[in-house]
């Protein structure tokens, strides 16, 4: 045990074994000589222990470090999820898109033929009409034909409608040809007539010369007008 003893002149405080008498202390500041009556005060020491006993320090339990959530995969998979859902409810106005179907075309991927992939140059557009050697008439429509893919298609068909040259906005009948490669006219001045075979499919960003066949007229045609159409 420490005991602490002060200085009644200056208050310098001393501490000392308490097995010590003393009789009188002399402060080592101030000069003077005072009785040690003070108060005891144990020690911050720790109380030793009886020999051969260990002292066993207890093991500080921490919880497992947590790992850093990211949140970054959960913004890209929401990211994703939001674009498919984009490109599926606007699927219409991206297949529309002739590049992006170029594109999806050129991975063989099922998509269908549509007629918009095709232009008729309306300006390339002519009516010839042929008489046979046996009399009979057959109306040859000549055009171009663009694919507007830059993908490989096959050749849709030809709807032709016809109107009358009495009444022009009068239509008689609309009927759906065939593309057959554009020839001489000659090779149709006899019956019977050998059609040609229909084209099969055209490279990408083509254009094509045509001839349609038509051996029943009907009476009274005027103007007609071509549509693609899909086989």
């Amino acid at each position: 045990m420490r005991m602490q003893i002060s200085c009644p002149q200056c208050h310098k405080t001393y501490n000392i074994e308490a097995q010590i008498k003393l009789e009188s202390v002399t402060c080592s500041q101030c000069g003077s000589e005072f009785s040690p009556d003070a108060v005891e005060e144990k020690t911050s020491e720790a109380p030793s222990q009886p020999d051969g006993i260990e002292v066993l320090e207890q093991p500080e339990f921490s919880p497992p470090p947590r790992k850093t959530a990211s949140i970054w995969p959960w913004l890209f998979t929401l990211l994703i999820l939001i674009t498919s859902a984009g490109i599926w409810t606007q699927r219409d106005a991206w297949l529309d898109n002739r590049w992006m179907r170029g594109i999806l075309l050129g991975f063989n991927l099922p998509l269908e033929n549509r007629a918009k992939d095709w232009l008729i140059v309306p300006k390339s557009v002519r009516i010839e009409w042929i008489t046979r050697d046996d009399n009979s008439r057959v109306m040859l429509i000549s055009g171009t034909i663009n694919n507007l893919l830059a993908s490989r298609m096959p050749y849709p068909d030809i709807e032709v409608t016809f109107y009358s040259s009495l009444q022009p906005d009068l239509v008689l009948e609309s009927r759906s040809f065939p593309l057959t490669e554009k020839t001489d006219a000659k090779n149709f001045a006899h019956a019977p007539l050998a059609l040609p075979e229909p084209m099969k499919s055209a490279a990408g960003h083509s254009s094509t010369e045509f001839v349609i066949i038509n051996e029943a007229v009907a009476a009274g045609v005027g103007d007609i007008t071509l549509t693609p159409r899909i086989r």
